[in-house]
């Protein structure tokens, strides 16, 4: 009550109205990584109205701006003529709710994917997207001097980037290493093609539709100078599409519209190559970016469920994107463009035993310590049993979707010891899994392909790919119905679990 009566006078001064009333406070959607509350408020004259409030979350992902320069870059986009809300007032004095905050102007709209795919006019939309982020990339902030100085060689100090943070988390990931050596390999993109100010997160959830029109770009914590195909290829990657292979253009229309929009207010004609090449530098930054959210859950800073399974699952999906873009004859420019013909998928009987038989590749040792960290979040005991406590049924689980948790954290139980394993790597692409708990042959394996070693390698893509494929089908929920025979039916298992 102290807080809500502290910004209410706050908010009161802000807006200079006379008894000002704070009637609602409701939490927006999205904010992955920010808080965003919209404030409904009313005052003795009987006028009122709703203003966002937005703030950090307990923790946050690197290279987030502070609340300060994000007000900075809110205010010079504003006053640039971009559609974004206007804001309003910057609080810096923590007495107030605890942390920084910005006050924003309310617009109307949503930021929902599934209302705006239902849009009609989807394709129009997807213009003046491309219009918009076009006239953001004109824009010089010259003034804005705490923004991160432009590389004339962004992806090199990108992936420098990349690598220090798997480095120095103790991961070893060959999937992301083997595409990052595709992006070196690529050096006709390797340098910026221009120097403009990106917005850094641009992608549906991120801006708002009202009427099926674009009524505002949101969340510019990312914000700096950078190379403008680096955000065409965020709005492109297949991450961002939601399964929508069909609309590449954020999910929601083709690309042909969006390059159209972009190229009217550019004056450019949008290289499709470029953005391609962008989009495999997207879904790298992606993959470092959930592991990270992963990391919010863990660190303690926010014990999050949700969190937590993205630090699980969509590094994955990830991994397994940047295989199908960076097959070996994707390795020169001239067959980037190829689509990848996927093998026929294993079924889970024959996956089972190629796992068990030691034939696919399986690097589980970061699973383990997250599904042991999901595991002791939900109560998981010895005996596979887990629960969220007695007397919270309120914020229990649905019994098919525990079920679900159980059999996923059992699964990887069984093979959560698996990692690359040979005693002399060689020139040759190891083929074989042995249980261990040293990591030397992962590091001897990662330090290879970033020496070029097994650049276009065709025999160390198809063993990378084997062991994506059965990573993700043994930790989906999907896949899970495969596995009742051999897991038992959890109704009613030997362990007396839910």
């Amino acid at each position: 009550m102290n807080k809500i009566m502290a910004l209410t006078d706050f908010v009161g001064q802000v807006l200079a109205r006379q008894g000002l009333v704070i009637d609602r406070i409701i939490t927006m959607s999205g904010g992955a990584i920010q808080e965003n509350l919209r404030l409904d408020y009313s005052c003795a004259d009987g006028e009122g109205g709703s203003l966002v409030l937005r703030t950090d979350a307990a923790t946050l992902v690197a290279g987030s701006h502070e609340k300060a320069d994000e007000f900075s870059v809110l205010a010079f986009v504003h006053s640039a003529g971009i559609k974004t809300p206007k804001p309003i007032a910057l609080c810096l004095d923590v007495n107030i709710i605890g942390k920084p905050f910005i006050l924003m102007e309310y617009l109307p709209g949503t930021t929902d994917f599934a209302q705006i795919r239902a849009g009609e006019k989807r394709e129009e939309l997807a213009i003046d997207l491309g219009r918009e982020l076009a006239a953001i990339h004109r824009l010089s902030p010259t003034e804005l001097s705490f923004l991160q100085p432009h590389t004339p060689d962004p992806v090199n100090s990108l992936i420098r980037q990349y690598r220090n943070f798997f480095d120095q988390e103790g991961v070893v990931r060959p999937v992301a290493e083997w595409a990052m050596r595709w992006c070196l390999i690529q050096t006709e993109y390797c340098c910026s093609s221009a120097q403009t100010l990106v917005h850094g997160d641009f992608r549906t959830a991120n801006y708002l539709v009202e009427g099926g029109e674009l009524a505002g770009i949101l969340d510019w914590e990312f914000s700096g100078w950078g190379d403008p195909y680096s955000d065409l290829g965020w709005f492109c990657a297949r991450c961002w599409r939601y399964g929508y292979e069909d609309t590449p253009a954020g999910g929601i229309a083709s690309r042909a519209s969006f390059y159209q929009g972009y190229g009217a207010v550019s004056g450019q004609e949008v290289d499709p190559a470029r953005v391609k090449f962008w989009e495999v530098m997207a879904l790298l930054r992606w993959l470092v970016i959930a592991i990270q959210q992963g990391e919010r859950n863990y660190s303690g800073g926010e014990r999050d469920l949700e969190l937590g399974l993205t630090g699980l699952i969509r590094p994955l999906e990830i991994e397994h994107m940047l295989l199908e873009m960076t097959a070996p004859s994707f390795w020169t420019v001239e067959t980037q463009g190829k689509i990848v013909t996927p093998d026929q998928e294993a079924t889970a009987s024959e996956l089972l035993s190629e796992l068990l038989s030691g034939r696919s590749l399986n690097f589980w040792a970061r699973e383990q310590v997250i599904l042991r960290q999901l595991g002791q979040q939900t109560d998981y005991d010895s005996s596979g049993c887990y629960s969220f406590g007695p007397g919270a049924e309120g914020t229990q689980m649905a019994g098919q979707d525990k079920r679900a948790l159980h059999k996923t954290i059992r699964i990887s139980a069984a093979f959560n010891n698996m990692i690359l394993k040979d005693s002399a790597l060689g020139d040759t692409v190891p083929e074989k899994l042995e249980r261990s708990d040293e990591t030397s042959e992962l590091i001897t394996l990662r330090d290879k392909i970033r020496s070029s070693d097994y650049d276009r390698k065709g025999q160390l893509y198809q063993f990378l790919l084997r062991g994506s494929r059965s990573r993700l089908q043994v930790i989906s929920p999907a896949s899970l119905t495969g596995y009742v025979a051999l897991l038992g039916d959890e109704r009613n298992d030997s362990n007396g679990c839910p």
